[in-house]
């Protein structure tokens, strides 16, 4: 799918570590209309002038049981992150949840 909308970056730095940074968070619309989130993605963002491509591995968080997906599934809220931004931009406590693909998007 081709996607030709502009985005806006915003330079904001929780800290030093891997800036400039474009955390991507993708949300979709479930049959009775409510917005559910679809997935996410981290690239870091080129430094130098020019035209660039970036090729982003978009990632859902999972489910910690069965029990929880189907409510998750009833009330219209999957799994997700409290604070997505602080937590991709920092890298800590990600590698502790489980997480499935969910595709790959090209900047």
């Amino acid at each position: 799918m081709v996607w030709n909308f502009p985005f806006e970056i915003v330079y904001r730095s929780y800290g030093i570590f891997g800036w400039p940074q474009l955390v991507l968070t993708f949300t979709s619309r479930d049959f009775w209309g409510r917005d559910v989130i679809c997935g996410y993605g981290v690239t870091n963002v080129p430094t130098q002038p020019g035209n660039h491509v970036r090729y982003v591995n978009i990632f859902a968080p999972v489910s910690s049981s069965m029990l929880s997906d189907f409510l998750g599934f009833v009330a219209g809220k999957p799994a997700e992150y409290m604070q997505p931004n602080e937590l991709l931009s920092k890298n800590e406590g990600r590698e502790v949840t489980r997480v499935q693909p969910a595709g790959t998007v090209k900047i």
